[in-house]
């Protein structure tokens, strides 16, 4: 059964995943037994921070292997590892989803005066009925994928 996420970065870490079409998930070392309970088919929503506040992308799990990278992967910090995933829906810019525009549907912010503090921190786990929520918004958007 696939679970849900929402992965939190900073705008230009998001520029780098974007010109990799989202085709993988660097892990922080501080995340890496968190990111280890992955499977195929788990679904992560992005969340732009920087000032952005907003909903940019839903990708799939398509390898639950963590990998190291020889290389740095070329975000802000240095990433070696990463885990393979797919894009499903990937926003343009002008269409990104505010996260202010559903702070009292959402269960992970409904009715917290600091909901801000929700969004600290590179990743963490949703509920489905939060995904339902945030997915359902993307459809009729236009899309890049």
């Amino acid at each position: 059964m696939s679970r849900y996420f929402i992965n939190v970065m900073r705008y230009d870490n998001w520029l780098v995943d974007q010109e990799r079409d989202l085709s993988l998930l660097a892990i922080g070392d501080s995340k890496v037994k968190f990111a280890s309970s992955f499977e195929v088919g788990d679904k992560i929503i992005t969340y732009v921070s920087s000032r952005k506040s907003c909903f940019t992308a839903i990708r799939t799990i398509t390898s639950g292997d963590m990998k190291l990278s020889k290389k740095d992967l070329g975000y802000d910090e240095p990433y070696f590892r990463y885990i393979d995933t797919k894009a499903d829906v990937i926003l343009e810019e002008h269409k990104w989803l505010p996260i202010k525009s559903m702070l009292g549907e959402l269960e992970l912010t409904k009715g917290k005066k600091y909901w801000m503090n929700m969004f600290m921190g590179a990743i963490k786990e949703i509920s489905i009925e939060d995904f339902q929520v945030i997915s359902k918004k993307f459809e009729g958007l236009n899309k890049r994928i």
